[in-house]
C-alpha cells in the first residue's frame, strides 16, 4: 500500500514548501486527468460513433484553453487544499495521512469531485442524470476525505481516490444518459449506470491490488509516472480526435451535361434573423452595412412572411415552394416530438436543379434542424452538415472554465454549439473553387447559424453593441426563458438589452461574412452570373407578448423576414412592398433559370407576379408536446391580407391586427371590427380546409435528433 509516511522525520507537523508543491503537483495531474477521461467520453466516443461529428476551429481552441486551465486550477486547489490540511493537522482538528502519496492523492482527487458536485448544485433543472451524477460525486468527496484522515479508510476505499477511477465512476452516469442512450426510460439508463459504476469500481479494486503488489516503496511524494501516463493519454485524445475532424469529400461526377450559360445560384438563409433588426430595413444599429450596399444591385422585399417559426418547416417552403401544412415538415406531437420529415414524393429546389445538370451543394450550420434525418438534404450532391461536439455541458467542470476565466479567454467559444460563419465560408469558398475550376453551373445553399441563441458571436461582434463583459451564461437564460414562458414574470428593458446587444452582434458578423463570401463570388468572375437569395427562415422573440426564442409564435418578431434577391445580371435597386412569402422562392428561382416550376407549388414567380392582383399569405406554430407547462400545445395560424392580419389557434383565442397603424401587434381588433375579423376568418378557414393528410413517415422519432433538439433548447 502506498499509504506509508515515506518522510524521516514523520508526519508533517507543518506545511512547507515541498509539501505546498506535492499537492499542488498531484492536484494538477488530477485535474489533467480528470479532462483527459471527460473528454474521452464526451468529445471521443461520439465522434467515433457520430457520422457527422467533427472539432470545429472554436472547439480545438477550447481544448487549448481546457488543457492550460484544468492542471491551473488543479496546481491552485491542490496546494490550497494542501495548506488548509496541514493548518487543521497542526492544531490537531484533523488526524490523517497527509504526508503520504495516497493522502495527496486523496486530497487532489477530493479538489475536483467537490468542484463537481458544486457545478451541479448550481444547474437548474438538474434531470435524472445530473441528480444521479450529483450523488456519485458526493460519495466519492466523503470517500476521499475519510481516506486522506484515516488509514483504516485508505485500506479499504484508497482506489476510489485515483483519479483515473473517480472521473470514471462521476462520469460514467452522465454520459449513459446524454451520449449512449439519450431518449431511453430513465430506469434503464440508471439500472445500465449502476452496472457500469460497479464495473469500473470493481476494476478499480483490482488494479489498486495489482499495483501495490508491483510498487516500489521510495522516497518520493509525487508519483514519477503520473505526469507520463497523463501526457501519454492527453496526446492520443488529441490524435484521435483530429482523425475525425475531418474535411469535405470528393465531389461526384455529373450525371448530366450541364447546361451552358445558365446562371448559377446561392441561396443564404441567417438563421434565426428577423426583419426589424436588420439596418437595411431601417433598424437604428447598423447591422448590416454590406447588405446596404448589395441592395443597391439588388430587390430588397420589405413585407416578406415566413412560413412558420422553426427551422425545419421553413427551409422545407423555401426548397419545395410549398406551406408547412402541405409538406408536413413539422412538429407533430405525439407521434413525432422532433418533427416530420419532408415527404419523397415532393421534389426539392435542390433535386430539380440536379436533375438539369447543376452542380448541388449545401453548408450548414444548423445541423440540428437541417439535419438529414428531416430530409432537407435530398437532391444535394454535396451536403455538410458536420457539427462541433466539443460543445461545452454546464453540467460538466468544463463550466468552470470561462466563470473563471472569462475576461482573459474568448468566452464566447465556450458557448458556441455550432461552426461559426468564418468557418462555413471556408468551406463553400472551397466548393466555389471547385465549381469554378469545372466551369459548371451550380446551386449553393449556405446557412449560418451566428444570431441563434445562445448568442455567441465572436470577438469583436460579441461586444459591439454593449459597454461590458457578457452578461447573459446559458443557465442565466434557460432560467429566464422559463420563468417568462410560463409568466411567472415579464422581461425587463435591462435583461432585454442585455439579450439584443449580442444578437444584434450576431448580425453583424453574418453581414460581414455574406460580404466575404460574395467577395469571392466577384473574385472568381461568377458574381454577373449568379442569382443570390438572401433571407431568414424565421425571426426571434425577446420577450415580446411574453414569449421567448422562436418557435412560439405567429407574430411579427418571428414572422417577419427580410428577402434580398439579386437575380442574374441585375444591377439596379427595386424595393417591392407587396406581400411575399418563402415558398415563393423555389418558383422565382426556377423561373429565373429558365425552367417551369411544378405545378404541385403554392408560391408565385416574383418577376412575374408585379402585385398585379392582390394576395394572401399564411404563416403557422405547430405545437410543442409538454414545452413550458403545455402553453404551446396548440396550432396557430397567421392569414395576411394588405394591412391586415388575423390569427386563430386551436386554443380558441382570435387576433386582428392593422399592421400599417400597429406594427407591434399591441392592440386586438377582434371586437372593434368583427366584420373584417369574420371576413378574414372564413378566408383562413376555406385555405385549412384543403389541407392534405400527411402518412408520410413512420411515427418514430429519431433519437440523436430528439437529444440535439433538446441540447438546443427547443425540446425538454
Amino acid at each position: 500500500m502506498d499509504g506509508t509516511d515515506v518522510r524521516a522525520e514523520g508526519p508533517l507537523a507543518t506545511i512547507d514548501l515541498r509539501s505546498l508543491l506535492v499537492g499542488a503537483l498531484h492536484g494538477a495531474v488530477a485535474w489533467g486527468t480528470y479532462l483527459v477521461v471527460e473528454q474521452a467520453l464526451f468529445t471521443l466516443v461520439p465522434l467515433s460513433g457520430g457520422r457527422d461529428g467533427m472539432l470545429a476551429t472554436t472547439q480545438w481552441r477550447v481544448l487549448a484553453i481546457l488543457a492550460v486551465a484544468f492542471p491551473a486550477i488543479g496546481f491552485v486547489l491542490g496546494g490550497g487544499a494542501s495548506l488548509a490540511f496541514g493548518f487543521l493537522r497542526k492544531v490537531q482538528l484533523v488526524p490523517g495521512i497527509l504526508a503520504t502519496k495516497a493522502g495527496y492523492r486523496g486530497l487532489a482527487t477530493m479538489t475536483f469531485t467537490a468542484a463537481f458536485a458544486a457545478n451541479l448544485l448550481m444547474v437548474k433543472p438538474l434531470g435524472k442524470a445530473g441528480e444521479f451524477a450529483l450523488a456519485v460525486s458526493s460519495a466519492l468527496t466523503l470517500g476521499a476525505l475519510l481516506a486522506c484522515t484515516s488509514e483504516k479508510w485508505q485500506r479499504k476505499i484508497g482506489f476510489l481516490t485515483n483519479p483515473w477511477v473517480a472521473s470514471a465512476l462521476m462520469l460514467t452516469g452522465s454520459w449513459i444518459g446524454q451520449q449512449a442512450l439519450p431518449g431511453f426510460p430513465v430506469l434503464l439508463q440508471l439500472a445500465v449506470a449502476v452496472v457500469a459504476l460497479l464495473v469500473i469500481t470493481l476494476a478499480g479494486k483490482v488494479g489498486s491490488l495489482s499495483w501495490s503488489l508491483r510498487a516500489h516503496r521510495g522516497n518520493s511524494l509525487f508519483p514519477k509516472w503520473a505526469a507520463g501516463v497523463l501526457a501519454v493519454s492527453a496526446a492520443g485524445l488529441v490524435g484521435c480526435s483530429a482523425l475525425w475532424s475531418r474535411g469535405l469529400g470528393a465531389l461526384s461526377p455529373l450525371k448530366l451535361a450541364p447546361p451552358p450559360g445558365r446562371p448559377n445560384v446561392i441561396l443564404i438563409t441567417m438563421d434565426t434573423v428577423r426583419e426589424d433588426h436588420l439596418s437595411l430595413y431601417g433598424y437604428a444599429r447598423d447591422t448590416t452595412p454590406f447588405l446596404k450596399g448589395f441592395a443597391a444591385g439588388a430587390t430588397t422585399y420589405t413585407n416578406a412572411i415566413a412560413t412558420s417559426n422553426f427551422t425545419p418547416p421553413t427551409h422545407a417552403s423555401l426548397f419545395t415552394g410549398l406551406y408547412p401544412s402541405w409538406h408536413g415538415a413539422h412538429f407533430d406531437p405525439p407521434a413525432f416530438v422532433a418533427g416530420r420529415p419532408l415527404p419523397t414524393r415532393f421534389p426539392t429546389l435542390a433535386s430539380i436543379l440536379s436533375g438539369h445538370g447543376y452542380r448541388t451543394m449545401a453548408v450548414v450550420a444548423n445541423w440540428g434542424g437541417l439535419s438529414p434525418v428531416f430530409g432537407l438534404q435530398r437532391g444535394f450532391q454535396l451536403y455538410d452538415a458536420r457539427y462541433p461536439r466539443a460543445v461545452v455541458d454546464h453540467r460538466l467542470l468544463r463550466h468552470l472554465v470561462p466563470m473563471l476565466f472569462g475576461r482573459l479567454v474568448p468566452g464566447t467559444d465556450f458557448d458556441a454549439r455550432f461552426r461559426r460563419a468564418k468557418e462555413i465560408n471556408r468551406t463553400a469558398s472551397t466548393l466555389l473553387d471547385r465549381v469554378a475550376r469545372e466551369q459548371t453551373p451550380f446551386f449553393l445553399f449556405v446557412n449560418y447559424m451566428d444570431a441563434h441563441v445562445p448568442y455567441v458571436p465572436p470577438p469583436p461582434f460579441c461586444r459591439l453593441y454593449s459597454d461590458g463583459a457578457l452578461s447573459f451564461s446559458e443557465i442565466r437564460y434557460a432560467v429566464l426563458e422559463r420563468r417568462i414562458m410560463t409568466r411567472q414574470q415579464v422581461i425587463v428593458p435591462k435583461e432585454r438589452n442585455e439579450l439584443i446587444a449580442p444578437y444584434d452582434g450576431g448580425i453583424r458578423y453574418i453581414d460581414s461574412q455574406i460580404a466575404l463570401l460574395l467577395g469571392r463570388l466577384k473574385e472568381l468572375g461568377l458574381f454577373d452570373n449568379t442569382m443570390i437569395v438572401i433571407a431568414s427562415d424565421h425571426g426571434e422573440a425577446f420577450g415580446e407578448h411574453g414569449l421567448m426564442q422562436h418557435g412560439v409564435s405567429v407574430y411579427q418578431d418571428q414572422a417577419h423576414v427580410p428577402l434580398i434577391i439579386k437575380y442574374p445580371h441585375q444591377r439596379h435597386s427595386r424595393v417591392v412592398n407587396e406581400l411575399v412569402s418563402q415558398v415563393d422562392v423555389m418558383p422565382t428561382v426556377l423561373s429565373a433559370l429558365g425552367f417551369k416550376p411544378p405545378k404541385f407549388t403554392q408560391g408565385e414567380d416574383l418577376q412575374a407576379h408585379q402585385g398585379i392582383t392582390p394576395r394572401f399569405v399564411v404563416s403557422e406554430s405547430f405545437s410543442w408536446m409538454g414545452k413550458f407547462n403545455h402553453r404551446l400545445e396548440r396550432v396557430e395560424r397567421a392569414f395576411f391580407s394588405g394591412k391586415m392580419k388575423f390569427i386563430t389557434s386551436t386554443n380558441g383565442k382570435r387576433q386582428l391586427y392593422d399592421l400599417s397603424l400597429d406594427p407591434g401587434e399591441l392592440h386586438n381588433l377582434v371586437a372593434t371590427d368583427a366584420l373584417e375579423a369574420q371576413t378574414l376568418e372564413k378566408r383562413l378557414a376555406a385555405w385549412t380546409n384543403d389541407i392534405p393528410s400527411n402518412p408520410n413517415a413512420t411515427p418514430k422519432d429519431n433519437k440523436e435528433v430528439v437529444h440535439v433538439l433538446r441540447s438546443l433548447g427547443y425540446l425538454q
